[in-house]
């Protein structure tokens, strides 16, 4: 009586998975990744950094997220009217070796905010630093060690 072979492509199957294999398949989808993350990131040129403005408001969001953190507050003006701002952070890794963490800012915070205007006028900036009602600043960027 014969011996029962497998068939090749069953044998193939069975075959045992290598850690050359596991760092090959890791490798194609960290390589698949890159592109996306690489592409949600932008330049700093739509912001005019010849001019700096301050802006006093209160706190409406504070989004610590990666690429950037974001800071949208409001501001009264004085005919009460009421304007929407948002100032755009570095990442959260960078801010947070400057004392920043997810809890810096809540919504109802009065703040000051020192920042690179848009260049088309639009009512956002680059964040250079914020004064918290305390008085501590914290710098985001400009800083004697902004890195």
């Amino acid at each position: 009586m014969s011996e029962s072979v497998p068939h090749p492509v069953v044998r193939r199957a069975m075959k045992r998975v290598g850690p050359t294999s596991v760092l090959t398949a890791l490798a194609a989808l960290g390589l698949s990744l890159a592109p996306t993350t690489a592409g949600a990131h932008h330049s700093f040129a739509m912001f005019d950094n010849a001019k700096t403005i301050t802006v006093v408001g209160t706190v409406e969001q504070f989004r610590w997220q990666m690429p950037h953190v974001w800071i949208h507050m409001e501001l009264r003006q004085p005919d009460g009217e009421v304007v929407k701002w948002a100032g755009e952070c570095h990442a959260p890794n960078i801010i947070a070796r400057k004392g920043w963490n997810r809890e810096t800012l809540k919504a109802g915070d009065r703040i000051s905010v020192t920042m690179h205007p848009m260049r088309n006028g639009s009512s956002m900036g680059s964040v250079i630093s914020i004064k918290l009602a305390n008085g501590k600043v914290l710098w985001n960027a400009e800083s004697k060690d902004s890195f």
